[in-house]
């Protein structure tokens, strides 16, 4: 098994900023390859936030543990326990 699944070798990172509208555009832009010009003329912010709430974030397990997509080994075990 790789090390690259240890724990100990993950870092975990926090969010910061995103506290004005000019930062949230500038995520959104960067996010999804888009002009300011684009996001603000081109597609309606409802749509947008639609998109925001409904995008797939990382679920960890109690244990805070995931699975290595690396380690042939440990994906076979976690698509065998499903």
């Amino acid at each position: 098994m790789s090390g690259r699944g240890k724990k100990s070798d993950r870092v975990k990172a926090q969010i910061k900023g995103l506290k004005s509208p000019w930062g949230m555009e500038a995520a959104v832009c960067a996010h999804f390859h888009w002009t300011r010009e684009y996001l603000l003329w081109g597609v309606s912010w409802q749509n947008v936030q639609m998109m925001l709430i409904d995008m797939p974030t990382p679920v960890y397990d109690e244990d805070d543990s995931y699975v290595d997509g690396d380690d042939p080994e440990a994906l076979a075990a976690y698509i065998n326990m499903l």
